[in-house]
C-alpha cells in the first residue's frame, strides 16, 4: 500500500498495539489472496475492519489492522 497510517496506541505491557489504516486496489481474487495472506502469517495482528466496493472489474477495499509489537 502506498500510504498507511499508523497510530501508536498505549503500551500493554510487554507489547506495543498499532493500528493501521491503508486502501489497495486489484481484483477480488488478488484482495481475497492478500486476506488469506496476512491471516495465516505468525505475527500479532487482526483486521478490525475490511470494506470493500466494486467498480466493474475492479475491487477498492479499505483496511483497518491492529499488530502487536513486542520489545
Amino acid at each position: 500500500a502506498a500510504n498507511i497510517a499508523f497510530k501508536f496506541e498505549k503500551r500493554q505491557g510487554g507489547l506495543q498495539p498499532v493500528t493501521m489504516q491503508f486502501n489497495l486496489n486489484g481484483s477480488y481474487r488478488s484482495l481475497k489472496k492478500f486476506i488469506h495472506d496476512m491471516e495465516r502469517k505468525p505475527q500479532m495482528a487482526f483486521f478490525r475492519t475490511i470494506d470493500m466496493s466494486r467498480s466493474g472489474d475492479d475491487v477498492s477495499a479499505r483496511f483497518s489492522m491492529e499488530a502487536y509489537l513486542g520489545d
